[in-house]
């Protein structure tokens, strides 16, 4: 009897072991990459720039959003105004969506 159970112990401890080095050879390392400009092409500073944020400031997703909803809400004032504006909707939306993945880029590199 101890005999059967030294050789089923032995048996569960190669699998454990088998398990274990399964699963840290299947670890990759993950890379992001870096931020793509969709539609915009600009350096970040001018795309702080379009939504009005500060370059000195650390910004994250929700900052972006609220700057470009209020960048939004003062360009259809502007065309209510009849006047001319100085950026486009697509300038906007490339600006939010290049600084949105700016910050899941430095999210994911910390």
């Amino acid at each position: 009897m101890p005999s059967f159970m030294i050789i089923i112990g032995i048996c569960w401890l190669i699998r454990l072991i088998t398990y274990l080095n399964e699963d840290t050879n299947n670890k990759t390392i993950t890379k992001y990459a870096e931020p793509k400009l969709p539609n915009l092409k600009i350096p970040i500073y001018i795309a702080y720039y379009v939504l009005g944020l500060n370059t000195s400031e650390a910004i994250c997703i929700e900052d972006v959003n609220e700057a470009y909803y209020k960048k939004l809400q003062e360009a259809s004032d502007e065309r209510k105004q009849g006047k001319e504006r100085r950026f486009n909707l697509e300038t906007f939306q490339g600006a939010k969506y290049y600084l949105i993945d700016f910050c899941n880029y430095a999210a994911n590199k910390n």
